[in-house]
């Protein structure tokens, strides 16, 4: 007797997830508001319903988009209120425009019921228009954050620092404007970093191509001996260079100017000036990074404008407390 083929028990359902979410899709491209919530909530129930590999294989090689899609397709489909028949109705027919206003929804919902009563939420309303919003709300929710920080007392060995960029003064088209609250270049000279600096102490100062000229004019203005470059090639989840936006050549790297004050060497003098780490959040650093100042550098360990807690990084500002508590 010949041998039976037995396929795998999940292969035919995850074929047939496929095909019904495909023509859900069909539709969906046909300007159907109503089908990309539908799309949208088969895929959850796939994911619900399929081995987590199995619902993967599926994102990545069975259906007419990618994981990228299926993201924001999941994110409308979890939004109950707004996929309400009077709210549908408001909506534009795109579904990367859908997904910025459900993300508008969840974070500033007030602002959602402002733009839905003035009229600004519409079956005309464009993606730019509503990732303004978004953005500004952000900057907006950001500032108030900052505005309830005090520098920490300290002093450290190692410092880390990741500017806020004012991107506002370049002119590239592809510059992508951050989502936090910025600081003017002549803001960041007069930032007091020396006064979280010991007498001998490492720094590390982020920079993205387009700001390498006024990183070192900062390292200058803080008192820091610039000593080397570290480059970070920003590969994508499969460890391939991930290829970005760029008006004369394409970005695929983000450096690290590192410099100290006194005469501390690192602790090792075999890390190579290059790394390879995958691209997280905008404006997330990878932790191949710190992995590497931990590796080099000293402890105590001090971050400025920090993006993530790192308990062995401290965040050299604190939220300041009530004037009631800090006077018991």
């Amino acid at each position: 007797m010949g041998k039976v083929a037995i396929l795998e028990p999940t292969t035919s359902t995850r074929k047939q997830w496929a095909k019904k979410i495909a023509a859900s899709w069909k539709l969906a491209c046909s300007s159907s508001i109503e089908a990309f919530f539908q799309t949208g909530q088969e895929l959850l129930a796939a994911k619900d319903d399929l081995d987590h590999g199995e619902w993967l294989k599926m994102v990545e090689s069975d259906l007419p988009f990618g994981r990228h899609t299926a993201r924001k397709l999941m994110g409308i489909a979890r939004d109950p209120e707004l996929g309400k028949r009077a709210y549908k109705l408001l909506l534009p027919p795109d579904y990367n425009t859908i997904y910025q206003v459900q993300r508008l929804h969840h974070r500033f919902p007030e602002t959602f019921r402002r733009m839905v009563d003035d009229g600004r939420i519409s079956p005309a309303l464009r993606q730019n228009e509503i990732n303004l919003v978004l953005r500004l709300e952000t900057v907006a929710k950001d500032i108030k954050r900052i505005e309830s920080l005090v520098a920490r007392q300290g002093k450290f060995r190692t410092l880390v620092v990741d500017p806020p960029w004012d991107y506002e003064w370049l002119s590239v088209g592809g510059a992508s404007k951050p989502g936090y609250a910025t600081m003017t270049h002549e803001q960041l000279l007069a930032f007091n970093l020396g006064q979280w600096m010991e007498d001998d102490c490492h720094v590390y100062q982020w920079t993205t191509n387009n700001f390498i000229g006024r990183a070192s004019e900062l390292m200058v203005a803080w008192g820091v001996q610039h000593k080397t470059v570290l480059t970070w090639i920003k590969t994508d989840k499969q460890g391939d260079p991930r290829i970005g936006l760029g008006t004369y050549f394409r970005n695929t790297t983000e450096h690290v100017l590192f410099g100290m004050r006194g005469k501390l060497r690192t602790r090792v003098n075999d890390v190579p000036t290059h790394f390879f780490a995958s691209v997280g959040k905008h404006s997330e650093k990878p932790e191949e990074f710190y992995d590497i100042v931990r590796r080099a550098s000293f402890t105590p360990a001090g971050e400025a404008f920090q993006r993530k807690p790192r308990p062995d990084f401290e965040n050299l500002f604190e939220e300041a407390l009530p004037a009631t508590a800090a006077a018991e």
